[in-house]
This record gives structure tokens, C-alpha cells and sequence, in this order.
């Protein structure tokens, strides 16, 4: 089984990993040190300033998942440092 550091991304989904590293760049904060999930209007907002079509269903569950998964694991990255930060 691919490790996160081995995965490769199939050449078929490349545009919606690309898609997704957009939207994170233009990801807002949540006030609290965290940040918002991509939401809908972000995503048809970049689609619309790409000149894209609006993604399927499908794509849309996609861009979810993987915000949720980008977001535990930056939160976890987060709550490390922060302990690291406690116990220097």
C-alpha cells in the first residue's frame, strides 16, 4: 500500500489535484488560527475565473475529501508545535 510520501495522483485526476491547490491557495482563515473549509461558492468562484465548467458530483466529493483530509492533517501539524512549543 502507497505511503502519503509514495502516492502518486493518476494522470486522470491530475486537473482536480491541481484544482484543489488553487483553491487552497486562496483558502480564508477561520479567525481562530484555523482554516475555513473550501466552500461551494469558492469553488464555482474559481471555476468561473478559469473559464472552467462546474464540476461534476462526483469532483465536488472529491474536493470535499480532500479538504477534510488536508485540514486534519494540518490541524495535527498544528497541535504538534504547538506541544513542541509547551515542552521547550
Amino acid at each position: 500500500m502507497a505511503t502519503h510520501a509514495t502516492a502518486k495522483c493518476p494522470p486522470e485526476l491530475l486537473y482536480l489535484w491541481q484544482d484543489f491547490a488553487g483553491l487552497c491557495s486562496k483558502r480564508h482563515s477561520d479567525g481562530m488560527g484555523g482554516v475555513s473549509p473550501i466552500g461551494y461558492a469558492e469553488m464555482r468562484d474559481y471555476c468561473q475565473a478559469r473559464k472552467l465548467p462546474w464540476y461534476a458530483v462526483w469532483e465536488v466529493d472529491a474536493l470535499d475529501r480532500l479538504d477534510g483530509v488536508w485540514r486534519s492533517v494540518r490541524n495535527d501539524a498544528v497541535k504538534r508545535r504547538e506541544e513542541a512549543a509547551k515542552n521547550v
